[in-house]
């Protein structure tokens, strides 16, 4: 957001300067279009609420100490875009306590969805659920941003470790001294 403020300060400031050293209709309609169009744009953003919902699907089990991977789905139901949506993804064993967190961002284009590929490993067994820190949606120009809180379904459950999956080879060739 630090960026996109600076870049647009930059492009006010040529623009400013192109429109004092020039004078001409053209530079005070781009300067005046450069501030007007995304103070409309954030108005806007800000005007309609963000319709968001967060789904994560990971197979329904999986063994403990094994990578496996799993879907994001974060899908739009506003007729606006949301060109960059941010949250944290947190994974928490209910047996252990142990959180995980994914760091998720991306852009979801109007009453579509988005899909993303996530890798989660855990070494302990239990069940993990899923829950997200606020979004922030961003508006068109980066300039501001705007907090929901949405739900979060999903969950994976992590196997323990049952048999040691080895058999040692039986000798048939072999007599048992201790036989009957």
């Amino acid at each position: 957001m630090i960026r996109a403020w600076t870049c647009y300060l930059i492009w006010l400031a040529a623009v400013l300067g192109a429109n004092i050293f020039l004078n001409t209709a053209e530079t005070a309609l781009l300067l005046i279009l450069s501030i007007v169009i995304p103070l409309i744009g954030i108005v806007i953003y800000f005007a309609v609420p963000p319709a968001i919902s967060i789904k994560v699907t990971f197979p329904e089990s999986t063994d403990k100490k094994q990578t496996v991977k799993g879907e994001i789905w974060i899908q739009n139901r506003s007729i606006l875009p949301y060109i960059r949506v941010c949250f944290s993804l947190y994974g928490k064993n209910q047996i252990t306590g142990e959180t995980m967190e994914f760091l998720i961002k991306g852009s979801v284009p109007s009453r579509g969805a988005t899909r993303l590929s996530v890798k989660m490993r855990d070494d302990f067994c239990g069940k993990i659920i899923f829950s997200a820190s606020p979004v922030k949606v961003y508006d068109m120009f980066l300039l501001s941003f705007r907090k929901k809180s949405v739900p979060v379904e999903g969950s994976i459950l992590v196997l323990p470790d049952w048999l040691p999956h080895e058999i040692p080879p039986f000798f048939a060739g072999e007599t048992d001294i201790e036989a009957t």
